[in-house]
């Protein structure tokens, strides 16, 4: 666009000043255009220039034809993502499956055991401690496991 500007307008302004209209004057001044950086916004190989440089264009007209090598493998991936949601989608709808919650009971009975474990070690230990056949930091350590698996 830059060459057809300067170009174009020193050719009228020659043919004005040797003009053989009675009204044509002599011009003296500069000649201001706008330049314009465009970019695509993801990245992309140019396949094909729609238009000679120095072509007016208009809002809307295709300039270049890009080709982005990358896109089916994007295209596929957002599908696999899509499947994936979709999935995970009908097992939420879905619940829980029984060997699931058979699983969830056992460890509840588990930690349950363990936390009745515990507090009776914490009961055995707390007369011992008393009489000093225990030291206090047994004590303490039976107290912080029994809180802990009550948790």
């Amino acid at each position: 666009m830059r060459s057809s500007v300067l170009v174009a307008c020193p050719a009228l302004l020659i043919g004005c000043a040797r003009s053989p209209v009675p009204d044509a004057r002599d011009a003296v001044g500069t000649l201001e255009y706008r330049e314009v950086a465009i970019a695509p916004l993801t990245l992309a190989r140019v396949e094909r220039i729609a238009v000679d440089e120095g072509t007016p264009v208009r809002v809307g007209d295709t300039l270049v034809v890009l080709r982005q090598p990358t896109m089916d493998a994007s295209l596929r991936q957002g599908e696999a993502r899509s499947r994936a949601s979709a999935a995970s989608l009908r097992d939420l709808e879905a619940g829980a499956r029984p060997a699931e919650i058979a699983r969830a009971e056992a460890e509840l009975r588990a930690a349950e055991a363990d936390a009745a474990r515990t507090q009776t070690d914490l009961a055995r230990l707390e007369p011992l401690a008393a009489q000093g056949t225990v030291s206090q930091a047994q004590r303490d350590a039976a107290r912080a496991a029994a809180q802990a698996s009550a948790a």
